[in-house]
């Protein structure tokens, strides 16, 4: 019997499993697909995307379960094509899996980091693309946002040198800290999670007047606290940690007709929401409800509201079509969901974690398997998938939904 035949009979068996009502919290043996087959889930189960628990990086061009992966932190999904891109974090590069392909594609970055070479693309964390087209990169220790232009490595757009100044100045003269997503306006206005200043910064449109885009602090006072829901998002306060060397968090999202950002509140173990139409763009806390601070994140409040239930170090989220979100609740080792009516409950991870050399449970229901340390997801809405960026499991597992 063939690997892919194998593969095909675990899912037969699962898919039986669950039309019987049946659910385990046991580790059931999944053989891996061949490595140039990428197998896409039927809804509520799980499957591996790229990377086949190898850190480190084995050459480009190659099929993409055959691929090794360093820590990824996050995926973007081009939402015209289904193209997938892997933010390779400590392989320096952001790569790419065109849909219904194999192949993983080096797209930016990958030059090896030194003291010395600041020029090189060092830990990028998020990616977004401007309305040209035009590739934009989170590079976190640049502390910078990069442009990728064509066959020229990316290049400092917004930010100069790590610290905190240029507010209501040129945004390429700037100073960021660990900026770690960029999310769109209506208007244009670039929205930059600058997590090491624990503020969320705006890059305002060019104009007549003001050729290069100026830079403002949109919220946060740089306080690590919480504090500031029901007010102005300028007053708010935010809380992350901001070692030599932390993991990524505080990622943002926007609704459809931009009417509401997101963000995780990562060290406060919330999700808050900020009103991008209202004058004092108010922010409040729609998941989460503390304790804060490191280490005090707890898991709890599934089939509840949202609200009241705990969460721990939050690192991402996004957004559906019908306002429903997801959260990479990572500190839990889960995905979580707050549907449109609040209430939310966990759709991939049973909490424990995972190891980078088993399976964690692909080819099995999404909430049988175990993560380790998800750090970054990225929503297909077309064809109803959400990539996990498995940071520690070094791979990128992917979950089919249900249709909205």
């Amino acid at each position: 019997m063939t690997s892919s035949q194998r593969f095909a009979l675990a899912i037969a068996a699962a898919l039986v499993a669950f039309g019987a009502g049946c659910k385990s919290g046991s580790m059931s043996p999944n053989p891996e697909p061949p490595p140039d087959t990428i197998a896409l889930p039927t809804a509520g189960y799980i499957a591996t995307f790229a990377g086949n628990g190898l850190a480190g990086f084995n050459g480009d061009g190659k099929a993409s379960l055959s691929s090794w992966l360093y820590w990824p932190v996050d995926a973007y999904v081009d939402q015209r094509t289904g193209d997938v891109y892997i933010v390779d974090w400590n392989n320096h590069q952001i790569r790419e899996v065109a849909w219904r392909t194999t192949a993983l594609r080096t797209v930016a970055g990958g030059e090896r980091i030194t003291d010395q070479n600041i020029t090189a693309l060092n830990h990028p964390v998020g990616i977004s693309f401007a309305g040209d087209g035009t590739l934009l990169i989170a590079a976190w220790h640049n502390h910078q946002i990069r442009e990728k232009l064509g066959d020229i490595e990316p290049s400092p757009l917004w930010g100069t040198t790590q610290g905190f100044a240029g507010d209501a100045g040129p945004a390429d003269q700037a100073q960021m800290q660990l900026p770690s997503s960029i999310v769109w306006g209506a208007d244009s206005t670039a929205y930059i999670a600058d997590e090491g200043n624990r503020r969320i910064r705006a890059i305002l449109p060019d104009s007549a007047s003001v050729p290069r885009r100026t830079i403002v602090t949109f919220a946060g006072t740089g306080a690590d606290s919480f504090e500031g829901d029901g007010g102005p998002a300028a007053a708010a306060s935010f809380r992350s940690v901001v070692p030599a060397n932390p993991s990524p968090g505080f990622r943002m999202a926007v609704t459809d007709d931009r009417h509401y950002l997101y963000v995780c509140d990562t060290n406060n173990h919330r999700v808050r929401r900020i009103d991008l139409e209202d004058v004092a763009h108010t922010i409040v806390t729609i998941a989460g409800s503390g304790p804060v601070g490191d280490g005090m994140g707890g898991y709890d409040g599934d089939g509840g509201p949202a609200i009241d239930a705990r969460l721990n170090a939050p690192t991402d989220v996004e957004v559906d079509a019908d306002g429903s979100l997801y959260i990479c609740d990572s500190g839990n080792n889960v995905v979580r969901k707050i549907d449109a009516s609040g209430i939310i409950t966990t759709i991939a991870g049973d909490g424990q974690e995972g190891q980078a050399d088993l399976k964690n449970g692909d080819g099995g229901l999404a909430t049988a398997a175990r993560l380790n340390h998800p750090n970054g997801i990225a929503l297909d809405r077309r064809n109803r998938l959400l990539s996990i960026a498995d940071e520690y499991d070094q791979r990128v597992r992917v979950v089919r939904l249900a249709a909205p």
